[in-house]
């Protein structure tokens, strides 16, 4: 008797562990996996949704919110995804009932229409979400730049497809050539946005041993090469797989070429104000030059091209009289407005 009273005791703590720790084992009631030691008895898919899902556009700004009933407390680490796009939420519960999980999308859109995302639970929850066809000068385009979530308005020159506005531009150029707010920011050629682009950056002499150099410095090379790279490398913005691509997912630098023919297009004269009487409205943003110092704000711009030459990069110089393929030193600090790869 005591040894069949030993196994029935053994057997009820086996029971009662996997009940705690959320195993699914002859549970009494039903159960549903959180990827995580929280025990979740149901999930609503379809408490609210954000953001907008284009096609070939890096998803930014694009949110699921689904509620979990909890009944013991615990992590969570929940996904979904289909046509090219992942919904992920990780967190802890710390109180039972009803609790909200914020599911965030990465990824890039493959086609237009609807798609169903099941939740990595079993038993399954699913919601949908369409994604609409890419129609430029009507997409809009929202991706993180220096720790926030933008949204910038696409535009149609030239049979290519850009962004509305420089990189870094508070809003889009409209009748005002001359407006701050409108010329964004000034990157050394081949960098990301790591915040040296903004024009009151600090500087520093120290060139960087590596593509991405860990701090938001404006670099200082005055002699040599002009590069902020101490090796350089001619691959950091070359296409929308570039190494150190600047622009939103599915976005790039031009190419010279690209900004030729740009430039080739203006009917309103060949400088700024043939500029910004373009399709672009490209602004007088102003320079940096390898030492840091601003100029020329309101009256000049050079734009990055992703085209190198020997140690300089090629760039397009817009002046009040003229506009002309440029050459110069990557360690300058030029304007970037991005085409659609």
């Amino acid at each position: 008797m005591k040894r069949i009273l030993f196994f029935l005791f053994v057997i009820i703590h086996f029971f009662a562990k996997a009940q705690i720790v959320g195993t699914p084992f002859l549970t009494p009631y039903p159960y549903i996996i959180s990827n995580g030691t929280a025990v979740v008895s149901s999930y609503t898919c379809s408490t609210a949704s954000a953001g907008t899902l284009t096609v070939g556009v890096g998803v930014g700004g694009v949110t699921q919110t689904i509620t979990a009933f909890v009944t013991t407390v615990g992590t969570y680490n929940i996904s979904a995804n289909a046509n090219g796009i992942t919904f992920v939420g990780t967190g802890t519960f710390v109180g039972t009932g009803n609790q909200n999980i914020i599911l965030t999308a990465s990824g890039t859109p493959l086609v237009a229409g609807s798609n169903s995302f099941t939740l990595n639970t079993s038993p399954g929850c699913s919601f949908n979400r369409t994604t609409a066809s890419f129609v430029c000068g009507t997409s809009t385009v929202t991706f993180s730049y220096n720790g926030s979530n933008v949204t910038y308005g696409t535009v149609l020159s030239s049979g290519q497809c850009w962004l509305d506005r420089n990189l870094g531009a508070a809003y889009k150029p409209t009748t005002n050539k001359v407006d701050a707010n409108t010329y964004g920011d000034l990157f050394q050629w081949g960098r990301i946005a790591d915040g040296h682009q903004i024009r009151t950056s600090a500087t520093t002499t120290t060139l960087s041993t590596t593509n991405t150099p860990g701090n938001a410095n404006f670099i200082i090379s005055s002699t040599g090469n002009q590069d902020w790279l101490s090796s350089q490398n001619d691959n950091l913005w070359q296409g929308a797989n570039g190494i150190n691509n600047a622009c939103p997912v599915g976005f790039r630098l031009p190419t010279m070429t690209e900004l030729e023919t740009e430039r080739t297009s203006w009917t309103g004269g060949n400088n700024t104000t043939g500029a910004f009487a373009s399709p672009l409205k490209l602004t007088p943003s102003g320079i940096r030059d390898v030492s840091g110092s601003l100029s020329v704000e309101g009256t000049s711009a050079i734009y990055w091209s992703s085209t190198v030459t020997g140690n300089s990069a090629y760039n397009l110089k817009v002046g009040n009289t003229s506009a002309v393929t440029n050459i110069g030193a990557r360690a300058s600090g030029r304007s970037v407005r991005c085409i659609k790869n």
